[in-house]
């Protein structure tokens, strides 16, 4: 959990968080309900072990497998309904879509703090 950078977030944080939020974004869509922690999934890690590190990259690994299974179900009337249905705001396809934005966009701070490590 290195801070190549000071006060900025960790790529241990980073995954942490993009897991979480694909987490989260599944679940609603699975009809369950959450609520995401206040620190936003970015809380520094009590455990740095590297079985904890192998613990968080599987988890992100099981999320992400969780996802390409949920999407191959989706038809394209799933992908228009609204995914907060209070205000129909957003539609899945459009949560989906910056969802993939939220994750490249940490993906690119990862690449570039892991350029600053040692």
């Amino acid at each position: 959990a290195s801070h190549p950078i000071p006060n900025a977030n960790s790529i241990w944080q980073l995954v942490q968080h993009c897991s979480g939020w694909r987490r989260n974004v599944l679940r609603k869509m699975q009809g369950e309900a959450f609520r995401s922690p206040d620190d936003n999934y970015l809380s520094e890690p009590d455990n740095v072990s590297p079985q904890a590190w192998e613990q968080l990259l599987a988890d992100f690994e099981q999320v992400d497998t969780d996802w390409r299974n949920f999407i191959s179900t989706l038809s394209d009337e799933d992908l228009d309904r609204p995914y907060a249905p209070a205000d129909g705001k957003y539609t899945w396809y459009a949560v989906i879509h910056g969802l993939m934005h939220h994750d490249n966009y940490h993906f690119g701070q990862i690449i570039m703090l892991k350029k600053m490590l040692p």
